[in-house]
């Protein structure tokens, strides 16, 4: 008989939302998100970001399309998109 089903799990902690954060603007949110990033001297260096960014060789074609939604999103609502890689194979990134 296996023993490992019995054993308790330490709880996994949930994010807080509230009802207020579902209908933040996301301007408001993105703000946050970078005075946080400062708070804990993270540094948005272009070459490191790019360096780390994933270049999409082997992108599915439907997480490429989800990519290009995302950026059609953004650019719709007047934000700028995340640099995301998801032209069709074959196409120069």
């Amino acid at each position: 008989m296996d023993d490992r089903g019995d054993e308790e799990r330490p709880a996994q902690p949930q994010p807080v939302v509230t009802s207020d954060d579902a209908h933040r603007p996301a301007r408001e949110f993105l703000a946050e998100v970078q005075a946080r990033k400062e708070a804990l001297g993270l540094v948005d260096d272009e070459v490191k970001t790019e360096s780390l960014r994933n270049r999409g060789a082997t992108r599915t074609p439907a997480k490429r399309l989800l990519l290009s939604r995302i950026q059609q999103r953004a650019t719709a609502a007047g934000l700028r998109p995340v640099k995301s890689y998801f032209q069709p194979l074959g196409e120069e990134f």
